[in-house]
């Protein structure tokens, strides 16, 4: 190519995986009745997860058990749910992480609101590396408990449950009790086994994700997405909430009448189908190269990089996604943008070989619509280069600040 800017691109296999290569939300134990303390909180099963993470490539580990599993929760919510579940000693559970694992120590601190200053006061017993927040209860009700504190059991309108979590997530972030906050979209965990709104679900998203930039202090961050994830962040960036953005393979480029357009949205309907037959054996189509290069055909070049849970998780994942909404509402609504509102730097990243947007059609709008805009290809790289080609994608994202 005459364009360096289009030019396929290699960054070098340095330091990156150093910077970027982190997971904070573990768990060392299930959710299960049959997990005690005793038998997880143990040097060696630390060392287990430790052994995996350096396999994987991750360099810095950290561990956040949930909250209630605690008796000094019972000092922030006397919830029935709650009593229940808090038998373990948090002195113990952090005098565990820090003298006999090098793992860093966090913990998942649900929000509860109006009880915001006890959590603190929880929280002030321990000088943790870092806090997870996360929102399970809306109230007396959870979103992703199936017994009799689930909330759909009480509230038939998906409309007025998402707005709900969605107006307490974006509270937790303004707390300023938490360093992270978890799984922000876990309102839809069900997939289709629970209803969601025929609205817009950026009306719900974008407020949320605003307090959180907002707490942060982050009037205008570096945001980076893929796919329809690379579509939000432009969206950010129109109004206003970008200093630049990375957007790998984003959604949304293709011309108005492409017929490809139709075919995308046909074929995720019928990849909604085939991995939800998959995911009772993720597991196993995972366990050999031959299934996992199967099962990311569509979206990484190579499953070189990517071990079986990972592709398992993936399967499953998808499975649990119900896409047929999404689906509906593009079909609907199509990918509306204002790009003369997007005044800051722009990457594009593309994938050489993507197999769901591929190129050059899946990005002819957006070719013209930002001319300003970098431009890189990642020679082979699929739809999601950040797993087929993860120190060159990370790379583009850290040096880039436009």
């Amino acid at each position: 190519m005459n364009d360096p800017s289009a030019a396929p691109h290699r960054a070098p296999r340095s330091v990156i995986l150093r910077r970027v290569l982190t997971d904070y939300h573990v768990h060392l134990r299930q959710d299960g009745e049959d997990t005690p303390a005793s038998r997880f909180f143990t040097a060696a099963n630390a060392e287990r997860y430790r052994e995996t993470a350096t396999e994987r490539g991750i360099t810095e580990l950290g561990v956040a058990e949930h909250v209630h599993r605690f008796t000094a929760a019972l000092d922030v919510w006397q919830h029935p749910w709650w009593r229940s579940w808090a038998v373990d000693d948090l002195d113990a559970y952090a005098g565990f992480v820090r003298e006999e694992t090098d793992l860093r120590l966090g913990i998942e601190a649900d929000f509860v609101s109006g009880r915001e200053d006890r959590m603190a006061g929880l929280l002030e017993q321990h000088e943790w590396d870092y806090v997870v927040g996360s929102v399970h209860f809306l109230g007396d009700f959870a979103v992703d408990n199936d017994d009799d504190t689930d909330i759909w059991l009480r509230e038939s309108s998906p409309e007025r449950i998402w707005k709900r979590y969605f107006e307490t997530l974006a509270a937790s972030a303004r707390s300023g009790l938490y360093d992270i906050i978890a799984h922000p979209d876990l309102v839809k965990i069900w997939g289709g086994a629970r209803p969601v709104p025929d609205t817009d679900p950026r009306r719900y998203y974008e407020p949320a994700i605003e307090a959180m930039l907002d707490e942060a202090g982050w009037e205008a961050p570096a945001i980076a997405g893929n796919s329809l994830g690379g579509f939000v962040a432009l969206r950010l960036a129109e109004r206003g909430r970008a200093r630049s953005v990375v957007a790998l393979a984003p959604a949304g480029g293709w011309a108005d009448d492409d017929p490809a357009v139709a075919e995308t949205l046909r074929y995720f309907r019928l990849m909604g189908r085939m991995v939800r037959e998959a995911a009772p054996r993720a597991d196993l189509i995972a366990s050999t190269p031959e299934g996992r290069t199967a099962a990311s055909a569509a979206y990484a070049s190579t499953a070189e990089h990517l071990s079986a849970d990972l592709v398992a998780h993936l399967i499953r994942g998808a499975a649990a996604c119900d896409s047929e909404p999404l689906v509906a509402f593009a079909e609907r609504e199509g990918w509306r943008l204002h790009p003369e509102k997007v005044t800051c730097p722009v990457r594009f990243v593309w994938g050489t070989d993507d197999k769901l947007l591929t190129l050059p059609g899946a990005a002819i709008r957006f070719r013209t619509e930002f001319p300003q805009a970098e431009w890189v290809e990642i020679d082979g790289g699929g739809h999601c280069p950040q797993l087929d080609h993860p120190v060159e994608t990370a790379e583009l994202i850290a040096g880039f600040s436009g």
